[in-house]
């Protein structure tokens, strides 16, 4: 017998006009007849299914360019999110790799284009590659990490795509740091989300040991600057007020995160 409260829950999830259910069936189906039918009829072009997922998800999910043109031109939201994942439509069109989607996503203001480059590289999909290049505008740190990415995948052509646009190599990580100094930057780091970092020397290397499953060794680029040994991102960037280290940066594309040094208490 179903839980009182899960029965509850589905019922508040179920959409009250019958008609979305043909909404989301004709999205589903990439019949854009329906679609236009349905809303035609007065259905919100935005209206939400379950965990608030919107139909212009589900269309660039699927690859219906027709579909995902209607919706748009009806005002769809373009960067609504779900509940449960947390993306939006963008991020959809790129997992299935979607190419003509996600520009039509972009030229309507869809958020998030740092990750078009990011997915061309980790898919090989020069096309992607290409959409990045000329709609997201990608700053000179996003391409050399790209172009670190491609390299170290071996994906010779995304690189030489990369560098055609002026990518160029990230700053060699080899930076000798005196151990007075490491000491210095040992300790712990919060972010005002509550996520923290806990810097230790370990080996006469920075190590952060809360920035993944395993400790993350980091190699100096210059006296402040970080990246996690073989990897190109995220750059760690310690922070200071005078002489006092007061907390580091954390960036990763265009995402950057402060965290400011705790007292650790005895």
């Amino acid at each position: 017998m179903l839980n009182l409260a899960l029965v509850l829950l589905l019922i508040a999830q179920a959409p009250e006009d019958p008609r979305q259910e043909a909404y989301l069936d004709a999205v589903r189906t990439s019949n854009a007849a329906a679609v236009r039918a349905v809303l035609d009829q007065g259905v919100p072009v935005d209206a939400r299914f379950r965990y608030d997922r919107t139909a212009l998800s589900f269309a660039a999910d699927r690859g219906s360019v027709e579909i995902v043109k209607m919706l748009l031109d009806r005002g769809a939201e373009v960067n609504a999110k779900d509940t449960y994942y947390r993306v939006t439509a963008l991020t959809w069109a790129l997992e299935k790799g979607h190419v003509e989607i996600a520009r039509l996503l972009l030229d309507k203001g869809a958020t998030g284009g740092e990750d078009v480059l990011e997915a061309g590289v980790e898919k090989g999909n020069a096309a992607l590659v290409a959409l990045a290049i000329d709609k997201a505008k990608p700053t000179v740190d996003e391409l050399a990490v790209a172009l670190a990415s491609a390299e170290k995948d071996g994906k010779t052509e995304i690189a030489e795509q990369l560098r055609k646009a002026g990518a160029k190599p990230l700053p060699p990580a080899d930076y000798a740091m005196p151990a007075t100094v490491l000491a210095k930057y040992a300790g712990t780091y919060r972010a005002s989300s509550g996520s923290e970092r806990k810097i230790e020397v370990r080996d006469g290397v920075l190590t952060c040991t809360t920035c993944g499953p395993n400790p993350q060794r980091l190699a100096a680029v210059d006296g402040v600057t970080f990246r996690p040994e073989g990897e190109a991102t995220p750059t760690v960037i310690i922070q200071f007020e005078g002489m006092n280290v007061v907390g580091l940066r954390e960036r990763r594309g265009r995402q950057e995160t402060l965290f400011t040094r705790v007292e650790e208490t005895k």
